[in-house]
């Protein structure tokens, strides 16, 4: 009991955390005949281990009612003494006995039941509400503390490091006290919880991922139902080369959703689905060192990143969803560790079709949140060709669930993981060293295309305005479009970002050149409009 030995194999073989939430019902409502009850009977229990995973205490044969007195212990079966006298399973326990009485073990919702149980006939369930009020009444007491000590002492959620510091890594370490009611801890304002340790009963410490500069952060000590239990704020100053990965310095620069079919070497070898072969890739466009400890893609796949993951300034991390099959068909490209679940290689793949992904910081906030497909307007070469899906200017930050800042890796020729694709403007870009009237930077953009045109559609049903750009895919420029209803008003604002424009054809041309078409929806009750590309550049 309490031993190293314990722990560790009983953290190995079951599932903790269910095992004592299974124990409850049996002590709340007074049972004894049962293994998980006050009496620790040696029968009426079920274990379950569901394939590869850990074993799952399941209540079973509960049929009676009020076999003990009210004021009965809560800690007399199912071996819950061994397991709480760890003091983090003890807070884990008590805090999930709270959770119960607050959620349905009370008046409000047990005289419901009772009731509606009653109309069937057979019972009158009411007659078994003076002893759960009276069990509900003791319970919350105890917890509390009201006439007799608490199991874990009532403390407010506080800090207890100190409230201001300076740090030269990018996380601070942050300690406090919380009771029993507190589930999860936060930023203010981000409803993605903090990694938190609890190191006894009631003590926590955790990881703060910083800005750089000095900042004021808010803790939020939140209850399972969702309301803050209290806050808690530290002033950190942050003088690290190292930030923690962010919005505005992390980008997801490749996605290989679709690989192509495994050749006749890659079969033998053992890999037999183009699944296999995919990957993601990430690219660092700051000048800092990123650090993506305790980051973790969210939806589509699930991955978190090991403690000092960190991508130099300027450069790229690859995730492959197996290795050894990477490795075999890119060889010498690094890797981060793979995000495929060893014990099942059919789980956490990228859908084909087309998915949500997302990737959250340390800090609980989104880093990228976006869709991609597997359709035009989305660059179909993707979709099993060997090529991937690559940012087409991943240091201006495009916004990813734009299908027209995507493209193909070199539609056949296969996928270039951690490699550098497109090519990079050099030069001044507002010089027009040609003497056509164009910057340099928007001749770039459009290679040997032909200039925007403008047409109208839907007209009445819905009118738009329908705006052809051609362009050099390979380019690393991103296009924005810009609308006025008023060009004799040349001060700020005459252009501004149209809302609901949606890409609505996309046609290879000649070599790396394609042509874009966007819908722009047309202005509310202007009689004209003039629309115009902007292209930047890192």
């Amino acid at each position: 009991q309490n031993s190293v030995a314990f722990k560790t194999q009983t953290a190995a073989a079951i599932d903790v955390d269910t095992w004592m939430r299974a124990i409850i019902p049996a002590q709340l409502f007074g049972v004894t005949d049962n293994y998980l009850a006050s009496t620790g009977s040696t029968h009426n229990f079920l274990l379950y281990f569901p394939p590869g995973q850990k074993g799952v205490a399941i209540p079973w044969d509960l049929d009676f009612l009020g076999q003990s007195a009210t004021n009965g212990s809560i800690i007399a079966g199912g071996d819950i003494t061994k397991f709480i006298a760890n003091p983090v399973n003890k807070r884990r326990y008590y805090g999930m006995v709270l959770d119960v009485l607050n959620k349905s073990f009370n008046d409000t919702f047990l005289t419901r039941w009772a009731t509606h149980y009653s109309t069937f006939g057979v019972d009158d369930m009411t007659t078994s509400l003076p002893f759960l009020r009276a069990r509900a009444t003791y319970v919350r007491n105890l917890l509390n503390g009201v006439g007799q000590t608490a199991p874990v002492p009532v403390v407010a959620f506080t800090r207890t490091s100190a409230a201001t510091m300076t740090s030269t890594a990018p996380f601070a370490t942050i300690t406090g006290d919380g009771w029993i009611d507190i589930d999860t801890i936060r930023l203010a304002g981000n409803p993605v919880p903090l990694n938190v340790t609890w190191t006894d009963d009631n003590s926590w410490t955790l990881q703060l991922p910083l800005f750089a500069g000095t900042h004021t952060y808010t803790l939020e000590g939140v209850r399972a139902n969702g309301t803050v239990s209290g806050t808690a704020t530290v002033t950190v100053t942050s003088t690290s080369g190292i930030a923690p990965a962010a919005a505005d310095n992390l980008v997801l620069s490749k996605i290989h959703y679709h690989p192509a079919n495994p050749s006749l070497a890659e079969s033998n070898a053992g890999y037999t689905s183009a699944d296999d072969f995919e990957y993601l890739e990430l690219q660092n466009i700051s000048a800092n060192i990123v650090d993506l400890t305790d980051c973790r893609f969210d939806t589509g796949i699930t991955y978190t990143f090991a403690a000092n993951t960190r991508i130099p300034a300027g450069e790229r991390l690859v995730i492959p969803r197996r290795t050894a099959a990477f490795a075999m068909r890119y060889p010498g490209v690094p890797t981060a560790p793979q995000y495929v679940p060893a014990a099942d290689l059919t789980a956490n793949k990228l859908s084909d079709s087309g998915e949500e992904l997302s990737i959250i910081s340390a800090a609980g906030l989104d880093i990228k949140r976006f869709s991609y497909d597997d359709s035009d307007p989305w660059p179909t070469a993707a979709d099993g060709s060997g090529s991937a899906l690559v940012l087409v200017s991943p240091l201006v930050n495009p916004e990813h669930g734009s299908p027209w800042n995507w493209r193909a890796d070199g539609p056949g020729t296969g996928s270039t993981p951690g490699a550098v694709t497109g090519n990079a403007f050099t030069g001044s870009p507002n010089a027009d060293s040609n003497g056509n009237g164009r910057d340099d930077l928007v001749d770039f953009a459009i290679g040997s295309g032909n200039l925007p045109s403008i047409s109208m559609t839907g007209v009445p049903a819905a009118p738009a305005f329908l705006f052809t750009l051609e362009r050099d895919s390979a380019a690393q420029v991103t296009p924005t479009l810009e609308i006025s209803t008023d060009l004799t008003n040349a001060g700020p604002g005459a252009w501004t970002a149209p809302t609901g424009v949606t890409l609505t054809e996309r046609t290879p041309l000649t070599g790396t050149m394609e042509r874009l078409v966007f819908a722009v929806p047309a202005p509310a009750g202007a009689a004209r409009a003039f629309i115009r590309a902007r292209f930047s550049a890192p």
